[in-house]
């Protein structure tokens, strides 16, 4: 069987998911997975700190959450200098090496994109769309498009147990042409009830950086500290 589009050009057949099956339900699969809204809900704090080596330097980064309205992210590159976002209430900041960088409107809708933990638990129906189902790393996985202020992005989702395995987003690169790059989440454990990827693999330039998971902290471990920065 051969198929074409509207202008009688030669296109791909159409995508049979299952009977059922939503962007709304793989999102809610995978908040399932996680542990379930109600129990996500209830954590009061949070800290994640993850490590990586390339080409000789290393990166650390960490996330620190106290809920519901504050957020640090520290990527530090050590001589390569240290980047810091902070949310409190509904204050941004974003220093860099210890200086205030000065941000523009855009500059803040993308830092509370970037500050939030899950964002699927705020998701509405008219930002998700069902695109795909593809094969990552062995694994069948539903595509869902999602789409904010900022960005267009594809996050694919393991049909089995609806852990989040990637985000896809594309960029546009410096000669003008579209640039894909991949963020994969691995080896999902569990950190006193919470489901977390052991391994994060992110992009850095030409080359990927694999950022293993040295400590989690559930409800404690945050100084508080470092929000009034």
């Amino acid at each position: 069987v051969s198929y074409y589009d509207f202008e009688g050009k030669p296109t791909d057949p159409p995508i049979e998911f299952p009977e059922g099956l939503t962007a709304e339900k793989v999102i809610e699969d995978y908040l399932t997975a996680l542990g379930g809204r109600q129990k996500l809900a209830q954590y009061k704090e949070l800290k994640f700190e993850r490590e990586a080596s390339i080409q000789g330097f290393s990166i650390k980064m960490t996330d620190a959450y106290v809920f519901p309205d504050k957020a640090y992210k520290v990527q530090d590159l050590g001589a390569f200098g240290k980047v810091e976002m902070i949310r409190k209430g509904s204050e941004y900041k974003m220093l860099q090496n210890g200086q205030a960088v000065p941000l523009e409107d855009s500059d803040r809708e993308d830092l509370k994109d970037q500050l939030q933990w899950l964002p699927e638990m705020s998701y509405s129906a008219s930002q998700l769309k069902l695109v795909g189902i593809q094969e990552v790393r062995g694994k069948k996985a539903y595509l869902v498009e999602v789409k904010s202020a900022q960005e267009t992005k594809v996050d694919f989702f393991d049909a089995q147990s609806g852990l989040k395995l990637r985000t896809q987003i594309s960029e546009q690169g410096p000669d003008g042409k579209e640039m894909v790059q991949n963020i994969d989440y691995l080896d999902y454990k569990l950190y006193d009830g919470l489901l977390v990827p052991e391994l994060i693999a992110v992009p850095m330039g030409p080359m990927n950086a694999e950022l293993k998971l040295t400590k989690a902290s559930v409800n404690k471990g945050v100084d508080r500290k470092v929000f009034d920065k």
